[in-house]
């Protein structure tokens, strides 16, 4: 039954009723690295774990949108790895809290016991190489990694049929249409018995494996994964198991601190929202010279099991706990009877003299665990499916709330409230200065699918010294937990939606400054890498009658990818010889409206012409414009509503159109004027004034002459002057006239005099009409001298035109060029620092061991060549898009080393640039150790 259960609603049911079930360890003063490393030595792993080169489908993907970083692989294993932090929590922290986690599936086939796992280093005859992923799930590319839901790249051009339903975004997303559940969710499929497989006697299974992340601030401290195992053999696997093989550590950095953990174990029967749940917690609450106090708490909670006859679900019927050591078995059989062994019992009954919680029933420390679900007989070509939660919380209770909110969000087919969708978010390097812009869309107009309502409240921009590891001044909590981060800048909502959030103290709601879509940092400092995270964020919401927090995007730890909001950039000056890019247009129609543009990217924008268009049929009461490519023969922007030169119009190649529609037909008076019959300004200075009670888009000349004109009525009514529709190129009839009211004898009101009202009548679609009412009057201060119109003067009546469908703009834009450079424009090369002294601001402290000193104001291609004093040579850079130092078209960093791969010693050395078709520079540069 769906439960709309509150936050607080769900911690006041949870039951703390439970078995409890702790472990030992006996080995201290070792990392669990160094401990595995040695374990390896000794049993002689080295060669066997070692991932065999045919192995060429194995792919990676990171989950990152929300509170926990986690690397997964194709292959059916949950974090381990040795490049990436994994199962760090919160993202940023630099503390992991797992070592390892797997599928783990056993059966009797053919009277055999035997297993299929995806863990690193257990057991003895059992590794990571018994499942192998299956090609065409992803886009075959290892960089692009296993195939994420935000991240299209990394898609398979088209998805296999078992793949299956293909949601609106392209992506075979969990729900039974395809749809998307979760702000980032993975896919990938393995099989055991693969000829590259290290499974000599493999069970014959297919698994379909799917991880699910949220950033929402109610589901962002958990990780949902979801499996269908299926029989692809011939033979029923009888007595089968499925589960999860896991090794939770709290944490794992430190020595010797995933030694002293303890464990609690809920069972459904004691709590049927928080059962089916291992949760453990650090003995004594620190890791020496990592976390002084307040070490994390995780679970692992079963959400779903596979079915037995009755149709009913099987539950959780193994939790097998033991030290890590214990799992070293020798034989399969021996890890099949751990899978069916049942719920192991409780150890100690007191609490442990280590624990500093006290908690009875408790024993530790090193858990290692299996989770399994069985018996079952899986049938050839049968299908079961199965689900489980990691979950994570800052302490005790913030973790039990989390597990009821997981159970609740399950039980209610993955819904729970977001965050606006992620912004587009593009940035632009400049000299000491980036700027970043973004559209309006998605994140607007997003309606949450949980509350049915558009909360959209602004935009928070972060950045990042540090390539993700902290986003700028910490807010900490009463207990000192990291809770988030100050942002450089926010834009939010003119709507009275201000302050701290009611139901979050340390969420900021704006200040109602209006909002933006660009953002220029400055003062920045050349050739250093800065990350950037834009996330919209919403306001307090409701559902049902039960209060919503506020919640934001996440900031990604990997930037740049395609269509989301978290960018990496290195600043700089624009390569040698660079001149800009132009751009200029050509009107067609009647309109008087002038194209405007803010050039958004000046790299961005290319050799093209464009055709704008316009649209005030299609929808009435609402004009919108197109931009049609001419040379990609498609249209870049369509039916875009935005005609008042508004600040969120959307980009397109670096351009920002900037159009202001006339409100109406109207008078224009800035335009209109006197003018001689040669096209010059005449000297009269009477004022000209138009009106209409229903204008037309006309431009008209009143025109001194000698012949004349006559009104309509009375027709004896002598004018000198004739008036023309100069848009139409016809001459147009005075109607009917009408002296001015400062006429003040029978002479004056019988004939033309200034003020007197010039009615225009002429033919529209076939009908007399009064066209335009026009006043040519003398100057009203008496202390102006009068110069009256004299013939061959003319009054020009110029009208303000609204754009119409009949309108459109070309636009023609020409690339940025370096095709100016020269040799002079060489002499601004710089090496810095120089000189180079022990370390410099462009290393990463992730990798401290990499040196790096840069080449500034290069040209866009170029060869550098370093050598010594000497004359021996010492590196060869090429400098170019993707060569290994390319930081920009300005910009090559060099890590120190020669084209020998020896590190450099100290000293002076000179560098020769090469640029072909511009010329060559020489320079030196020092490096003092």
């Amino acid at each position: 039954m769906m439960k709309k259960i509150s936050l607080l609603l769900l911690i006041s049911l949870i039951t703390l009723s439970m078995v409890q079930i702790a472990f030992a360890q006996k080995k201290v003063g070792m990392s669990k690295w160094e401990y595995y490393d040695k374990l390896c030595k000794e049993r002689g792993w080295e060669n066997k774990l070692t991932k065999p080169a045919s192995f060429n489908d194995r792919k990676y993907g990171r989950f990152d949108v929300g509170k926990i970083g986690l690397e997964i692989n194709n292959a059916n294993r949950i974090g381990y790895s040795r490049e990436m932090l994994t199962f760090e929590y919160p993202i940023g922290g630099g503390i992991t809290y797992q070592w390892c986690e797997s599928l783990i599936v056993g059966g009797i086939l053919n009277g055999e016991k035997r297993i299929s796992n995806g863990a690193r280093g257990c057991y003895e005859d059992v590794n990571e190489n018994h499942y192998e992923p299956l090609p065409g799930y992803d886009s075959g590319v290892g960089d692009n990694g296993l195939a994420m839901s935000n991240k299209p790249e990394s898609w398979p051009a088209s998805w296999p049929s078992d793949a299956g339903p293909i949601g609106s975004k392209g992506f075979p997303g969990v729900y039974e249409d395809g749809e998307i559940a979760a702000d980032a969710e993975g896919v990938w499929m393995a099989v055991d018995d693969d000829p590259t497989c290290q499974q000599l006697t493999p069970l014959h299974i297919k698994t379909f494996g799917r991880g699910m992340q949220w950033s929402s601030v109610l589901a962002e401290d958990m990780i949902v994964f979801k499996y269908y195992v299926t029989n692809t053999g011939t033979d029923t696997i009888k007595d089968c198991y499925v589960g999860i093989h896991t090794d939770m550590d709290c944490p794992e950095e430190g020595s010797s601190e995933w030694m002293d953990d303890y464990g609690v174990f809920i069972p459904v029967e004691e709590d049927t929202v928080l059962g089916n749940m291992l949760y453990i917690w650090d003995g004594d609450d620190k890791s020496a010279g990592y976390i002084e106090k307040g070490v994390a708490w995780q679970g692992l909670k079963m959400l779903e099991t596979p079915k037995g006859p009755d149709g009913k679900e099987l539950g959780l019927t193994t939790l097998f706990i033991a030290t890590y050591d214990d799992f070293f078995v020798p034989t399969q059989a021996d890890v099949y009877d751990m899978l069916s062994s049942g719920i192991s019992p409780i150890d100690n009954v007191s609490p442990h003299p280590g624990d500093w919680t006290q908690t009875p029933n408790t024993y530790g420390p090193d858990i290692t665990s299996l989770h399994a679900s069985g018996p079952f007989d899986l049938a050839p070509g049968q299908t079961v499916t199965f689900t489980f939660a990691n979950i994570f919380g800052t302490n005790k209770a913030d973790l039990l709330a989390n597990a009821a909110l997981c159970q609740t969000i399950y039980d209610m087919n993955y819904k729970t409230a977001g965050p606006p969708a992620m912004p587009n978010v593009r940035v632009v390097a400049g000299d000491k200065m980036v700027t970043l812009y973004w559209d309006a869309e998605p994140s607007e107009s997003d309606v949450d699918g949980f509350t049915g309502h558009n909360a959209f409240e602004g935009y928070k921009i972060y950045r990042s010294t540090d390539r993700g590891l902290t986003w700028g001044e910490p807010i900490h909590n009463a207990i000192g937990a990291l809770v988030g981060y100050v942002p450089i800048a926010q834009y939010d909502l003119e709507d009275g939606i201000k302050g701290t959030s009611t139901l979050d103290p340390y969420f900021f709601l704006g200040e109602d400054s209006g909002l933006r879509h660009k953002f220029v940092d400055k003062n920045l400092k050349n050739g250093v890498e800065y990350w950037y995270a834009v996330c919209a964020y919403d306001h307090e919401d409701t559902w049902d009658i039960l209060p919503v927090p506020p919640m934001e995007n996440a900031r990604l730890t990997k930037p740049n990818y395609p269509g989301d909001n978290t960018v990496a950039v290195v600043p700089q000056g624009k390569p040698a010889g660079w001149t800009g890019p132009e751009i200029s247009y050509t009107r067609q129609g009647e309109t008087t409206v002038d194209l405007l543009w803010e050039i958004m990217d000046e790299d961005a924008v290319r050799d093209n012409v464009y055709t704008i268009s316009f649209d005030d049929t299609t929808n009435p009461g609402q004009k919108t414009f197109s931009v049609y490519d001419e040379n990609a023969g498609e249209f870049v922007l369509s039916s875009v509503a935005k005609l008042r030169g508004e600040e969120d119009t959307p980009v397109f190649h670096g351009i920002k159109l900037l159009i202001i529609d006339e409100d109406a037909i109207a008078f224009d008076a800035q335009r209109s004027g006197w003018f001689t019959e040669s096209g010059d300004t005449s000297d009269c200075n009477w004022k000209i004034f138009a009106a209409s009670g229903s204008p037309k888009p006309y431009d008209y000349e009143v025109r001194f002459t000698a012949k004349g004109d006559t009104a309509f009525f009375p027709p004896t009514m002598v004018f000198p002057f004739e008036i023309w529709n100069v848009t139409l190129g016809t001459q147009v009839d005075i109607g009917n006239f009408t002296p001015s009211q400062t006429d003040t004898t029978d002479e004056m009101k019988s004939t033309w005099t200034s003020g007197d009202i010039l009615q225009v009548r002429e033919i529209i679609d076939g009908k007399i009409k009064l066209t335009w009412q026009i006043t040519l009057s003398a100057p009203s201060d008496p202390e102006v001298s009068e110069v009256p119109p004299q013939q061959g003067d003319i009054a020009k009546v110029f009208t303000l035109k609204p754009l119409t469908s009949q309108d459109s703009f070309t636009l023609t834009t020409k690339a940025a060029t370096t095709a100016n450079a020269d040799e002079a424009s060489l002499d601004k090369i710089r090496v810095i620092p120089n000189p180079y002294t022990v370390t410099s601001v462009y290393e990463n402290s992730l990798t401290p061991w990499v040196k790096e000193i840069q080449f500034h104001n290069l040209p866009e291609r170029c060869e550098i060549r370093i050598f010594t004093v000497s004359g021996d040579l010492v590196q060869i850079l090429h400098h170019e898009p993707g060569s290994d130092g390319y930081r920009g078209p300005a910009v090559e960093a060099w890590n120190l080393w020669t084209y020998n791969d020896q590190e450099v010693a100290f000293g002076v050395f000179i560098y020769h640039v090469k640029a072909e078709g511009i010329g060559e520079k020489m320079g030196k540069f020092a490096i003092i150790k």
